[in-house]
């Protein structure tokens, strides 16, 4: 939640910055169109290879990117390293290859979809970022799921979350993302009981 909408009672939560990233027209139009009726989220440009994303990656802050994998000039890999593993905002892979997944998510990936992408998979993984980036924004899917949404925006260090999930370090995205899988796992376990 913004500070401004924490002080000022009403005020809505600012939408979440995202930057599509590929380098044929048609998808990034698609993807654009995806997310033309979100109001929770705001398309602040477009590039459609990997020298120019790291570019407006690094002078327009983006909360979000939407990658794709293999780009001239650098694919999608090639500008998460070049930003910067650490610096790179929230990242959802979206691409026509699915043997790069397991690489992704060792660069802490939110989400990895296929081309072509279904709809419904899409607004999940759209539903995750915003959870994780304004955790007290009601979306459709937050309500729903409000327990975890809380847990899930819980203080976590990185080190705990090394400790629980084994890898050897996440950033803030991925820490809360872990966070909320150990919680949702602890908590599917003591229901059980």
């Amino acid at each position: 939640r913004s500070r401004l909408s924490a002080i000022i009672p009403g005020m809505a939560t600012p939408p979440v910055r995202t930057l599509v990233i590929d380098d044929e027209p048609l998808a990034r139009e698609h993807l654009r169109a995806l997310l033309s009726s979100r109001d929770d989220i705001t398309v602040i440009g477009e590039c459609g290879d990997g020298a120019s994303a790291i570019a407006r990656i690094r002078a327009d802050a983006p909360e979000l990117v939407l990658l794709d994998v293999q780009m001239p000039e650098g694919g999608g890999f090639d500008v998460v390293r070049g930003v910067g593993v650490d610096r790179m905002p929230a990242v959802i892979f979206v691409t026509a290859y699915d043997q790069h997944a397991l690489a992704a998510f060792e660069v802490h990936a939110v989400d990895y979809l296929l081309k072509p992408v279904n709809r419904a998979r899409f607004a999940k993984a759209i539903e995750r970022v915003v959870r994780l980036l304004r955790p007290a924004a009601e979306t459709p899917m937050a309500a729903s799921a409000r327990p975890a949404a809380a847990l899930a925006a819980r203080p976590w260090s990185a080190r705990s979350c090394a400790t629980s999930c084994r890898r050897a370090s996440c950033s803030p995205i991925s820490t809360r993302s872990c966070a909320s899988i150990i919680l949702k796992a602890a908590a599917t376990t003591s229901t059980r009981r």
